[in-house]
């Protein structure tokens, strides 16, 4: 009884100390993965956004605003009028007046009616903008036609559309400058007087010509803590035009209360003329404070000032792109294979506008909740020129606003011969050779969260058929397009992650989207935060928790994946942002700080992205984003979202989360194949909290990707607190001399905001022995990549190891029939089969000749022949290689047979050094 007691204990505690076996198939899972993508976001003037080489970006050539807005109307149409659902605007009286009107979509008879607006109230309502003669529903749109046949019904979709250009409201120059005036000076838009050739309508007039008066503007940005390092030479250039008095300008560029970098007073001449600057600066990494340019009239004089640019004259000659230096290095060091460009400004804009040149680019806003917009945005052919060199494909948000002209024109832009207006346009822009030639595939997505009413207001349709109509109409426009190819160019439709019936509606009603869209964020809602198990439990689970769970309430991207495949017309689905989205709950402000940008929020995420991509075929995914600081919760929580880096150019610090998509990147090519768990593999039941529960959760979760000879693996260890060991087998096994790397850290909860603490770790290791446990350590994410030497597969495929010894060793006979295992593989033949003799003797003129057919698929063998008279003393030099190439071996003796009456040939199989 005591020795089966002993041998009970022993037992469980090598069941205690068990590994899990990752066996790694060649069964192809998901053929021709792509690497995953990054959102561009939004540029902006303050953080880690800013990304133009133009830092003066908000409005460099003083131009207007154009205002284009999606409104849902309600109850109380008339023949000449319309109503708004519901009054949220921030659009006092007359905002409208003299704006085009368009109707989109009507269930009624009113789809396509169009004109001019009148005027416009604002809703009578307690709260401003406010109009008494208004109505309490919403805004009231009065139409200078009037149509009884066409009276706008309840639920009908409208497009507004007006451009402002000059004045003092958000069409006037001076829009998104800071504007000095005193004594009498006045600062206003001019339009007449231009410079010659200029691509704008608008330029700034500034008068201080009589004594006392002050008139000037400033251009600022790096406005937060400091994000951008000035370090090189600089350039500030300006047109201008000296219009009275003495026809001077003040010049300044500085930081802070810092010593200004240039200080300068200009004459100017009465005509136009082109001005430049040039300055040096060298920035310490510690200086911070806002970066003001300043250009005034001085000495009593009265200036016009347009097109003012500030860039860095020592750039890269590497890099072609209107982006800065350290945005295109950070993104050349992801690999992205998409890039996604979405802004909350672009959504409002048109074709025209986004092709137009920096100079000639007006503002463009949408929003409900504003009557402006002081931010500009990256034009969409400066977007595509960077994706070409990243050698990334395009996402491309196209504005709802956009009308089937506008979608047929961009096809002809991206796609049309020179020949062609759009066509010209672009080679006028600097490319003449169409983007369908750049790019192996182009995304066109309808709008950016139509679902989103509270957040797009003003560029969103909500409801689902109407939605699913105005997306098919565009859709349809580009595929009728001579430039369009159904291989290339991709129009997507998005939804929204937790509203199955939405989804659903929204799909049927499109009949021409070729992928539906979601952005399955993790950790919504985080109330339980207490302990480290508390955050990282729930967050570990969600990978399965969104993709093996076919609910409406969780595991939607499964839920919505089945019914996508199940419908009528079954489309992919592909994920056009994820990342951590801790926006609401009970979470305290220190949770926040470690948890969102922590290595353990980074692991989740892109093990998140690769479950999608085994289990749902999301092939196509986007990390939001490359950039971003800080979100403001709005209660005066902020989290550390959404950017994966936390500058480009200063500190240059990323966040856990850009290493670890740089570490997928690397491995995604080729195929996905095949892995199965058996062993220990152990699991854990997840309770609710925070959203979740999931039942048996994996702690080991593993990728296996072979993209030629080519072989990667990304395994995931998701136990908070232990380390896990794990050995391999299988035909694509690891082994041999391979790259480790390897993303963890000593806490679940470190990140990089203060100091850099997370980064990958990498070695080399050269005789990997795949039969042997590997330890992962908690919370780590390890990626193995190698080429596998052909005779490892070879020994795999016949002995079941790679390791090359017992039965495998390369000298071992095990058939018994005379060939080694070495020569069997340089042979092709069987080892564990006795095979006849492979090779041909003849005489030939009286010489000893051998010919043998090799096994062309066998590498790192050298062939060689010696011969013998008397089987004893052999003679290489005695041989002569007749044929020695990718299939033959062909060799004869050099001396006669009838010198002697005995001759042999052997053949020499080696491995190459």
């Amino acid at each position: 009884m005591k020795t089966l007691a002993f041998t009970t204990l022993l037992m469980l505690a090598a069941l205690s100390r068990a590994d899990t076996v990752i066996n790694v198939d060649s069964t192809v899972l998901r053929p021709g993965v792509q690497r995953f993508g990054i959102g561009l976001a939004q540029h902006n003037y303050y953080d880690s956004n800013q990304m133009m080489k133009e830092l003066l970006f908000r409005n460099p050539g003083f131009e207007g605003l154009l205002y284009q807005s999606v409104v849902r109307l309600g109850q109380g149409g008339t023949a000449g009028s319309a109503i708004e659902d519901e009054a949220f605007t921030q659009w006092p009286s007359g905002f409208w007046a003299g704006a085009s009107y368009e109707i989109i979509w009507s269930s009624g008879n009113t789809k396509g009616r169009s004109g001019t607006v009148t005027n416009s109230l604002a809703p009578n309502r307690a709260n401003p903008p406010n109009d008494p003669s208004g109505s309490a529903q919403g805004t009231t749109y009065f139409f200078a036609d009037s149509d009884a046949a066409h009276v706008p019904l309840e639920g009908d979709y409208m497009i507004l559309r007006k451009t402002e250009v000059g004045g003092t409201g958000g069409g006037a120059a001076f829009a998104s400058w800071s504007v000095s005036a005193g004594g009498g000076g006045t600062v206003t838009s001019e339009t007449a007087d231009l410079p010659p050739g200029t691509a704008g309508q608008q330029c700034a007039r500034l008068d201080a010509a009589t004594s006392g008066q002050q008139a000037g503007v400033t251009g600022q940005f790096d406005t937060l803590t400091g994000f951008i390092r000035l370090n090189g030479q600089f350039r500030l250039a300006f047109k201008a035009k000296g219009v009275g008095g003495a026809n001077r300008a003040f010049i300044t560029v500085r930081r802070g209360s810092l010593t200004s970098y240039l200080s300068q007073t200009v004459q100017l001449t009465s005509e136009w003329a082109d001005y430049s600057l040039p300055f040096s600066v060298g920035e310490d990494v510690s200086t911070s404070g806002t970066i003001s340019v300043g250009l005034s009239a001085t000495n009593q004089s009265a200036v016009l000032i347009d097109d003012v640019s500030l860039r860095q004259t020592d750039s890269s000659a590497t890099n072609p792109t209107e982006f800065r230096d350290d945005v295109v290095s950070t993104l050349e060091g992801l690999r992205p294979g998409i890039l996604r460009y979405v802004n909350w400004q672009q959504v409002g804009d048109s074709l025209a506008n986004a092709l137009s040149p920096l100079f000639g680019r007006k503002r463009t806003g949408y929003s409900v909740y504003a009557t402006s917009e002081n931010n500009m945005m990256p034009g969409l052919h400066e977007y595509l020129v960077l994706c070409e060199h990243l050698g990334s494909n395009p996402w491309y948000s196209v504005p709802v606003p956009f009308s089937p002209q506008e979608a047929a024109d961009l096809m002809e832009y991206l796609g049309g011969s020179t020949g062609t207006p759009m066509g010209a346009l672009r080679a006028t822009r600097g490319h003449p050779v169409p983007w369908t030639t750049v790019f192996s595939r182009i995304h066109l997505e309808f709008g950016n969260e139509n679902w989103n009413n509270s957040a797009y207001r003003g560029a969103a349709i909500t409801q689902p058929v109407p939605c699913g109509h105005c997306a098919s109409e565009v859709f349809s426009a580009i595929k009728a397009s001579p430039h369009y190819n159904a291989a290339q160019v991709q129009c997507i439709l998005g939804g929204q992650n937790g509203n199955a019936g939405l989804n659903s509606a929204l799909h049927n009603a499109s009949p021409q989207h070729d992928v539906f869209t979601l952005a399955p964020y993790m950790a919504y809602r985080v109330d339980n935060f207490a302990t480290n198990e508390d955050l990282f439990g729930p967050l570990f689970a969600e990978p399965e928790w969104w993709s093996f769970n076919p609910s409406a309430t969780s595991g939607l991207m499964r839920y919505t994946h089945d019914f996508l495949q199940g419908s009528s017309r079954p489309v992919p689905l592909s994920v056009y942002e994820v990342n951590l989205h801790t926006t609401t709950g009970a979470i305290s402000q220190g949770a926040l700080d470690s948890f969102t940008p922590s290595v353990g929020a980074a692991i989740a995420v892109a093990d998140h992205m690769l479950v999608m991509l085994k289990e749902l075929n999301s092939r196509e995914q986007v990390f939001f984003s490359l950039a971003g600081h800080s979100y403001s919760i709005g209660d005066g929580r902020t989290a550390r979202l959404w950017g994966s880096v936390l500058d480009m150019g200063k500190t240059n610090r990323k966040r856990p989360h850009y290493h670890a998509m740089q570490m997928l990147n690397d491995v995604l090519a080729g195929d996905l194949v095949a892995t199965q768990h058996s062993g220990d593999d152990p699991t854990w039941n997840q309770p609710l909290m925070n959203r979740v529960s999931f039942t048996s959760a994996h702690h080991l979760q593993s990728f296996a990707f072979q993209n030629g000879t080519q072989r990667g693996l990304v395994v995931f260890n998701l136990h908070r607190t232990n380390a896990l060991d794990v050995r391999f087998t299988g035909p694509n096994a690891p082994a041999g001399s391979l790259t480790l790397r390897r993303l963890t850290s000593a806490n679940i909860t470190d990140n990089n905001e203060t100091a850099e603490v997370v980064a990958p770790t990498s070695q080399t290791l050269t005789s990997f022995d795949p039969a042997q446990p590997l330890s992962l350590p908690p919370y780590s994410m390890t990626v193995l990549e190698w080429t596998p030497p052909a005779r490892q597969a070879w020994r795999y495929q016949h002995f079941g190891t790679v390791a090359g010894t017992s039965n495998a060793a390369d000298d071992a006979d095990p058939d018994g029939d005379g060939l080694s295992n070495l020569l069997e593989y340089a042979l092709g033949t069987l080892p564990t089969q006795t095979s006849s003799t492979p090779w041909v003797t003849t005489t030939t003129n009286g010489y000893l000749s051998l010919s043998i057919a090799k096994n062309a698929s066998a590498s790192g063998i050298t062939w060689s022949a010696e011969s013998s008279d008397d089987l004893l003393t052999w003679h290489p030099e005695q041989t002569v290689t007749l044929i020695d190439n990718g299939t033959t071996f062909s060799v004869r003796d050099s001396v006669p047979m009838n010198t002697t009456t005995r001759r042999f040939i052997r053949l020499r199989v080696t491995t190459s050094p």
